[in-house]
This record gives structure tokens, sequence and C-alpha cells, in this order.
């Protein structure tokens, strides 16, 4: 007999011993390491960039109008040749019309595309320029009281990019036409987004994202009214 056969035979019942208490042990802890990972994950499901606020100032606020509709918008039943919803610029089916734009205090403009918009007072703005030219411009309201910051995000589109069938409803205004959808709702963060699409070299996307549908109710008048004042070019 070798000195392995015999050092095998000799230690055989403590290797098997062994083995049977690693394998108890391992089955012990298995479940606590699968509960302990499905309890992480969990936690970390509720995390958002949503959650990043800015501080602003809250010395003022957003104007209301006398026109605000408590109930839905009807339809529209004359279709375009995209499948999108008419509605006409004066008409009554148009939330852009009607809003009153003098009650934006405050007034933007930049040169590079020659963009003009107004905005409600007690908001702050930062613009992002890319190769000299305006890229997007962001909103921020005021806190509200769940801490949250409603903001407004402008962008400058690529035409290529634009999708007709993404929106519901249009809205023709001479040199440039509004696209949009019924706003949407993801764990109570309430977003609305409408897309100007031009006869210019650039197209023009507008979203609004509060938190909370009352705190859109609330805001929805500023944010037509804001779009309603839109210019740019030689607008």
């Amino acid at each position: 007999m070798t000195n392995a056969e015999y050092f095998f035979r000799k230690y055989y019942g403590w290797w098997i011993s062994a083995a049977l208490h690693i394998l108890v042990i391992l089955m012990l802890l298995l479940p606590n390491l699968v509960l302990h990972q499905a309890s992480f994950s969990s936690g970390t499901r509720g995390i958002s960039v949503e959650s990043y606020s800015m501080p602003v100032s809250a010395t003022a606020e957003a104007p209301k109008s006398s026109s605000e509709q408590s109930e839905p918008l009807a339809e529209a039943d004359a279709l375009n040749d995209d499948g999108t919803a008419n509605r006409q610029a004066g008409g009554s089916l148009n939330p852009f019309s009607g809003n009153d734009t003098a009650g934006l205090a405050n007034y933007y403009s930049e040169k590079s595309l020659n963009v003009r918009i107004r905005y409600p007072a007690g908001w702050v703005f930062a613009d992002q320029p890319k190769n000299g030219k305006l890229d997007a411009i962001t909103f921020f309201g005021m806190r509200s009281s769940t801490g949250a910051v409603p903001y407004i995000h402008f962008e400058v589109k690529e035409k290529y990019l634009f999708n007709p069938a993404l929106y519901k409803y249009k809205i023709d205004k001479g040199r440039y036409a509004l696209y949009y959808d019924d706003e949407k709702i993801i764990e109570n963060q309430v977003t609305q987004i409408v897309y100007a699409r031009t006869e210019s070299d650039e197209d023009y996307s507008i979203k609004m994202s509060v938190q909370g549908e009352q705190s859109y109710k609330e805001l929805r008048l500023a944010f037509f009214a804001m779009i309603e004042s839109f210019k740019f070019g030689e607008m």
C-alpha cells in the first residue's frame, strides 16, 4: 500500500464528515443570501434622477388664467394625412389658444437661433449652448410642498428624428405645426411633450414635468401660454 492510499484510508471518515458539514452550512446560509439580495433590489428600485431638485426662489407664483378649464378637452373629429387629430389654431379644442401670455412676467431671448419665449415670474432658467448655437433651455419652477421642483425643458431637435406617429394631435400655426399627445403619468410624475415642426433647419421640443396631477393642473395653462409665446427666427 502506498503512502497516498494509506493517508486517504486513514482520513476517509474525516473527509466525509467535513464535506457534510460544509453542505449543511451552505444550505442554511443560501436562503438568507437570496433574501438579502431581494431586499437590496427592492430598496434601490425607487431611486430616480427625478428626485434631484434645484433650490429656486419662492417669491412669486405662476400666473393663473381666467380661461382655465376644469373639464378635459373634447376629441377632435377631423384627421390630418399623418393620422393626427386636427385642432384648429383658433378653435375651442386648441389648448394653446386663449391663454394670457401677458401673465408671463419674464422674457427669454437669444441670438443664435433668435428664440424668444416668455416664462412665469419666480422661475429661473439655465440654457445650454452647443457649438455656438442654442441646444436646450430648462426653466425651473418653485419648489412644491413635496419638495419637488417642476421644470419645462426646451430642446432644439434634428429634423430627421421627427416621427408624427408618436403624437395624437396637430395644430397648424403657419410657419410651424404643433404636435402633442395627452399627458402621461408614471409613478405620480406627470409629463407632457409638445413638438414644434418648423419650415426652418431646426425643430423644437418642449416638455413639462411635474410631480402630481394637481400640480400639473395648476401649471398646464402657464405651460400652454409659454408655447403660445414661443417665437424663433424672423417671426
